[in-house]
């Protein structure tokens, strides 16, 4: 017992030892082969001259993070999966001289027992099945092949059309639309369709290559507009690194947002020659920090702490994922981003750090269709409460000692949480009119629990 008490000591004193001046942790992201793999197409399709350093730095690090069965992870301790050993062997294509044969020969032997064969049509459609009608990863991993020289022939055509032509409608439309990738994807959308529409395009008959055509001029200035001042969407290497390789390998080199994205990857990389996923978590970090310290966080701390949270709020509309007010992004960084949807936000976040799972994210989406034998009322909508209050915690809702349910943040959040009850109610028409005047009557037990996670103090 005493070895046990000695190891949450020396726990606890190291995490209140890295937290920083400001009062908040920043911590550091596991470095990433599906990052690494992207930013260095990226970065080759722009110039590989100017850029041979930072390719040849990632490719070696790379190699050497090959799993033993010959694919690669999400992290450099974590299984094999089809998404990120088929960037990085997309990766090893376009670096040939950088890459070894036996790092090659083994990546191959592994997406042979994976896929059954590297026959370009099995692999499309591999990548496909694996994700669904979600579109948000299957679609550029299917680009960078592609760009990289791995779908052999005719090989645009195994890439999946995007609708970016949507983009021009208004934002407060896209819910209804249903776009086929996750808000925050919007960059990607544009320049991943523009990229196939380029290679690709529709015959001279069809109505949508006139369309598409009309629409890239109205769209292509929005990709400056979403990029934040330091250059990197939503402070993530891969999304950053799929706009830039979908404008590079379009003839779009000389867009405005090409050489910020540039910088950013610069600025990014390791001195070990790899990328992480995401710059930071610093505001998803702390709120976690906070919880696992309770009691023994110092008193003289927590009002540095709420003060560093409450500065991180989204009080207007968020400028790059058009979230309403009253949320926080998973970093204090200016690219920070929360979807879109506060119901999905906990899935999403709760997935980013998973070894093994990462590429989960996107899929992890709220169900729209009801499928027969689901539940329904007030059952399904607290089990999404549910989910939001577990968000609401990690975020200082209900921390005692750290905020108040007076405080103007915790109120909005709450204006944010009966929102969210709203869009529920409006989906199931089976409800009691009475039950339609208030949202958390619907969410059961759960949306009572956060009512009192709200307003309650020990």
């Amino acid at each position: 017992m005493d070895r046990l008490n000695q190891a949450i000591a020396n726990t606890r004193a190291r995490l209140l030892a890295e937290m920083q001046q400001h009062g908040h942790w920043e911590g550091e992201l596991s470095s990433s082969a599906l990052s690494t793999a992207t930013a260095v197409v990226a970065l080759s399709l722009v110039d590989a001259t100017a850029n041979e350093g930072f390719i040849r730095a990632g490719i070696r690090w790379i190699v050497a993070h090959q799993n033993s069965d010959g694919g690669w992870g999400d992290t450099p301790v974590s299984r094999s999966n089809l998404s990120t050993t088929l960037l990085c062997w997309s990766a090893l294509g376009i670096a040939s001289q950088e890459a070894p044969i036996e790092a090659v020969r083994l990546c191959e032997m592994w997406i042979r027992n994976a896929v059954g064969s590297l026959r370009p049509e099995e692999v499309a459609q591999a990548v496909i099945a694996r994700y669904g009608k979600d579109k948000t990863f299957s679609v550029p991993i299917l680009m960078m092949a592609t760009l990289c020289g791995r779908l052999g022939d005719k090989a645009w055509s195994r890439v999946l059309p995007l609708p970016f032509e949507l983009a021009v409608l208004p934002r407060s439309w896209f819910g209804a639309i249903g776009l086929p990738v996750v808000s925050y994807a919007l960059p990607a959308l544009i320049a991943i369709g523009h990229a196939r529409f380029h290679h690709a395009p529709p015959g001279w008959w069809s109505p949508l290559r006139w369309i598409r055509a009309w629409a890239w001029k109205r769209v292509r200035p929005m990709l400056s507009d979403l990029m934040p001042s330091s250059g990197g969407y939503l402070e993530a290497t891969p999304l950053t690194s799929f706009v830039t390789m979908a404008l590079a390998g379009s003839g779009e080199k000389d867009h405005p947002c090409v050489p910020r994205a540039v910088e950013f990857l610069h600025r990014s990389m390791r001195a070990d020659g790899s990328w992480p996923i995401d710059t930071n978590l610093a505001t998803w970090g702390t709120t976690l920090a906070v919880k696992a310290l309770g009691d023994d966080l110092p008193r003289e701390q927590r009002s540095k702490i709420k003060s560093w949270l409450l500065d991180q709020q989204y009080t207007s509309i968020h400028p790059f994922t058009n979230a309403a007010p009253g949320g926080w992004a998973w970093t204090d960084l200016p690219g920070g981003g929360r979807p879109q949807d506060p119901l999905r936000a906990g899935c999403d976040q709760g997935c980013r750090g998973q070894g093994g799972r990462g590429d989960r994210r996107s899929t992890q989406r709220r169900r729209t269709v009801r499928e027969p034998g689901a539940r329904s009322g007030g059952e399904d909508v607290g089990s999404q409460y549910d989910r939001l209050a577990r968000q609401g915690r990690r975020h200082g809702v209900g921390f005692h000692d750290v905020g108040s349910a007076d405080e103007p943040a915790v109120r909005r959040y709450r204006q944010q949480l009966f929102r969210a009850g709203e869009r529920s109610q409006q989906r199931d028409h089976g409800l009691r009119p009475e039950d339609r005047r208030d949202p958390l009557a619907l969410a059961g037990r759960p949306g009572r629990r956060l009512e009192r996670g709200l307003h309650d103090r020990p």
